[in-house]
């Protein structure tokens, strides 16, 4: 399964680093990943931006992916991929954006 949404207007984000947080709780999980993905023309991806995926069985804890936007940034792609059985829970009034360069 994944959820997302699409940036399609990034222009705030091109040519800097951007971090992306949110709390999630896992239940007997086999992993659930975040997605910060700059694309550009054909939606090809532009960067790869690494991250500890969670699994297991986790109280409230904040997860975090660093990602450097490139200019040529079209639209920035963004989300949680849950791959296998279990449970999760995303706190979405926690998920944000910030340019921290």
């Amino acid at each position: 399964m994944w959820w997302g949404q699409d940036i399609r207007n990034p222009d705030k984000y091109r040519g800097h680093t951007v971090r992306m947080t949110a709390w999630i709780k896992t239940e007997n999980a086999s992993r659930i990943s975040q997605n910060l993905r700059p694309k550009g023309p054909d939606f090809k991806l532009l960067a790869t931006c690494t991250h500890n995926p969670a699994g297991g069985t986790t109280d409230w804890t904040q997860h975090v992916i660093t990602c450097v936007i490139p200019k040529a940034t079209q639209c920035l792609d963004t989300g949680f991929a849950f791959d296998g059985s279990g449970k999760f829970w995303i706190d979405m009034d926690s998920l944000k954006y910030e340019i921290v360069k």
